[in-house]
């Protein structure tokens, strides 16, 4: 039998103990539904690895916490060894195990474990149920095949030991996948929850995989899917499918091998989304597979084969096209001409959620709606920056000062990938940039008037115009500037301004030249900081009190060190990335009934208008205007994603690392009050005083920190460290925590307020103090 250390080194330090049980990765800083208690309103369950790298929970709603060994023994109610042996069996860790049992090895289909009691009231089903399967093409004769029934009513019991009862309505069907050996899986299709769209009442049993008993006699192709509901549809049509259950679920060897035994190829069939996606290229590398990929035909009616056959029913697509898609099954290793090292690293890096897209203000959301993939998430990251410089009066206070929404963002990937998407965010944005420049030129015609009529009717015999020209007015700033010029558009700007360049290195060849070298100005400007500029040659000086500066940028990976020649450069901190490889496919440009973008975003722009002079602005005195704050429980899971994206940073890329976590909570913080200052818009409101934000946007915003901070390490692994570049490693790390204890000790705080603080155990801190003092 495998004792614990061994677990724990086969487990990545009890990492994929979790993974298994959650059934998705687990991320410093995610929070997730406390499984020991009942729904909670705000989840709070954190996964985490601690100083010494492993992995831990705490809900700090309940305070509960211990290690991933205590998780599984407190959720299945064992003791050690026994949570051990459940470890070893569910996760598939059998090879080179010997128990003492002397039983035999269970095969790839067995049930190794104990269904919990439950008990369902099952019924016939309804029209409206058949016709929820039917429009995927799965009629009475499959949902009789795979034992799925309709369920009336059923009730269990938590492994806390609190009973519960749930009831199906009828705009909220629930049905049985029922298992056999007692274990069934309850898919409730409508769930206003997404946690409780797939629940296991009776636990899951080990090594769970649907439809294998139900394959025949040997296939050609078998499919692995991302779900029953997939591999049911495939099944409706013709096709060998089997599931998991999930796509975050690990594959174990042994059921590749029984697989392949089956068949004489077997494919992986996952979704179309960026997690399917990934996925899938890392089963077919781990496997030796090749992987379905869907057509782009696909992507306007869904993401898997369900909505493919939805479509199909529909005659909206034509079956054919999973034919060619399998026929043309991508292979697991690409070409070494055609992707490089960092290219793959680049593919692999996490993108935004499809959820999270439909959880975006209205306006967001229809802004990235005609896109898919890599070039949706380059219009959000553009719109995001260049939204941020469009309410200048609304802010709120993050760490005792108050901020406005300013973002800069940057897009990396390679020439001809899709970023060429910024143009249309940039567009969004231009008829204020015009409107704002037509009314300077008037203002600035006017005066020339006034001078001209002044000076035709001689001095002495009028009241001259006042000698200071109107200021000329803009909302977008040229990156192609000097310094001075900077400076003086921002001035008449009242200190405010928008840089986009769809190509980095205009800025850099600005920020190169002789009158240039502003890099350490727009620091400044990240945080309002006061700016000054003083020339001695036209004995030029300028000084902005409260600059508030957005840039959003594109650029290739080639013009990111460029502009950011190390990773210890203070734009590179400030900056939120995204960076991206897309593979080389040809795009027709035929219209194919495609609507023209340029009319759909100057519509946009137009009630951009409306909603930038509705908004309150600062007065003189920089008073006034919009403060968002945040509930004292998201104030709580900003401070926890903080923490653990500290942890992951500075573990990644020391100094530097840290210096980007410490400003993606401003930025996070940022972009709560943007997202919140659309939501008003959105709810027929005005912005006004002071808003707390929706729990909804801060998740949002969460999600939107943790996709930006695994791209910002990226980013620093690509850049080159200076030579004073401290190194990275788990004692560096703790040295860092060890540092910020001390210096809240000396603030007052107790020893439990510092562990709580920076989430480590109290003892641990007690044992720092003890070391520092002697």
């Amino acid at each position: 039998m495998l004792n614990r250390d061994e677990v724990f080194r086969r487990t990545n330090n009890g990492r994929d103990v979790f993974w298994h049980y959650f059934g998705q990765e687990p991320k410093a800083g995610r929070n997730f539904q406390n499984p020991f208690v009942g729904k909670q309103q705000t989840p709070s369950f954190n996964l985490y690895p601690n100083e010494a790298g492993e992995w831990r929970y705490k809900d700090f709603a309940t305070q509960d916490e211990g290690s991933w060994l205590d998780f599984v023994m407190n959720l299945h109610e064992l003791n050690m060894p026994e949570a051990l042996i459940r470890i070893v069996q569910d996760l598939g860790l059998t090879d080179g195990v010997h128990y003492e049992a002397k039983e035999p090895q269970p095969s790839v289909v067995a049930h190794r474990n104990t269904a919990r009691l439950f008990h369902a009231t099952y019924r016939a089903f309804t029209g409206e149920e058949l016709g929820y399967w039917q429009q995927y093409g799965i009629g009475p004769g499959i949902l009789g095949k795979y034992g799925v029934r309709a369920v009336e009513q059923y009730n269990g019991t938590r492994a806390n030991q609190t009973a519960y009862t749930i009831t199906a309505r009828t705009n909220n069907p629930i049905f049985a996948y029922d298992i056999g050996e007692g274990f069934v899986k309850m898919y409730a299709p409508y769930a206003a929850n997404k946690a409780y769209k797939f629940t296991w009442p009776t636990g899951q049993p080990t090594g769970y995989v649907f439809g294998l008993t139900e394959l025949s006699s040997r296939q050609s192709v078998i499919l692995l899917a991302a779900g029953e509901k997939d591999a049911m549809a495939l099944s409706a049509h013709g096709y060998a499918a089997v599931t998991v259950g999930s796509e975050n679920v690990l594959i174990r060897p042994e059921l590749v091998t029984e697989l392949k035994r089956r068949c004489d190829e077997l494919l992986i069939c996952y979704d179309a989304d960026e997690t399917g996606r990934r996925r899938a290229a890392e089963l077919a590398e781990e496997h030796g597979l090749r992987w379905v990929e869907w057509p782009a035909e696909l992507l306007p009616y869904g993401k898997d084969a369900a909505d493919f056959f939805r479509a199909v029913h529909r005659q909206e697509l034509s079956p054919d096209l999973l034919r060619h898609a399998i026929d043309n099954a991508r292979s697991p290793l690409p070409e070494a001409s055609v992707i490089d090292e960092q290219q793959a690293v680049e593919h692999t890096l996490p993108t935004f959620a499809l959820d999270a897209y439909e959880q975006l203000p209205d306006f967001l959301r229809r802004a990235c709606a005609p896109f898919e993939g890599h070039e949706k998430a380059v219009m959000l990251m553009s719109l995001l920056g260049i939204l941020s410089g469009c309410f200048s009066g609304v802010g709120g206070y993050y760490d005792q000062r108050r901020f406005g929404l300013n973002l800069f963002t940057f897009v990396i990937a390679p020439a001809a990938s899709g970023k060429g998407v910024m143009s249309f965010a940039q567009r969004v944005a231009r008829p204020y940039h015009k409107k704002l420049l037509h009314k300077s030129n008037e203002a600035r015609t006017a005066y020339e008037a006034e001078w001209q009529a002044y000076n035709a009717a001689g001095k002495g015999k009028a009241i001259p115009p006042s000698s200071t020209p109107p200021p000329h007015q803009m909302l977008y700033l040229p990156g192609d500037t000097t310094a001075a010029a900077l400076m003086q558009a921002l001035a008449d700007n009242d200190g405010r301004g928008i840089i986009c360049e769809t190509e980095a290195d205009t800025l850099t060849s600005a920020m190169g030249g002789e009158h240039g070298k502003f890099g350490d100005k727009l620091c400044k400007m990240f945080q309002h900081e006061p700016t000054p500029l003083m020339r001695k040659g036209d004995k030029l000086y300028l000084e902005l009190e409260r600059p508030t500066v957005s840039i959003a940028l594109t650029g290739t990976p080639g013009q990111l060190p460029r502009l950011m020649p190390n990773a210890e450069n203070g734009l590179t901190s400030r900056f939120l990335f995204y960076s991206f490889f897309q593979p080389h496919i040809w795009r027709s440009g035929a219209p194919n009934g495609r609507r023209p973008l340029e009319p759909y975003f100057d519509e946009m722009g137009e009630e951009l208008i409306r909603m930038i002079e509705a908004t309150p602005t600062l007065d003189e005195m920089g008073t006034g205007g919009v403060n968002i704050t945040l509930s004292e429980a998201d104030w709580n899971r900003l401070d926890v994603a903080g923490q653990a994206g500290l942890l992951e940073a500075v573990e990644a890329a020391a100094d530097a690392g840290a210096s980007s976590a410490y400003r993606l909570g401003l930025i996070a913080f940022r972009v709560i009050g943007l997202l919140t200052t659309l939501r008003c818009y959105e709810h027929g409101e005005v912005p006004s005083g002071q808003m707390q934000a929706d729990a909804q946007d801060v998740t949002t915003a969460l999600h939107i920190m943790e996709v930006a901070r695994a791209h910002a390490l990226h980013v620093l692994a690509t850049l080159p460290a200076t030579k004073s570049a401290r190194p990275v490693g788990k004692h560096m790390q703790k040295a860092g925590l060890v540092a910020q204890a001390v210096s809240m000790k000396r603030e007052g705080m107790s020893v439990r307020q510092i562990g709580k603080s920076l989430n480590v155990p109290h003892s641990t801190v007690q044992d720092w103090f003890k070391a520092e003092a002697a």
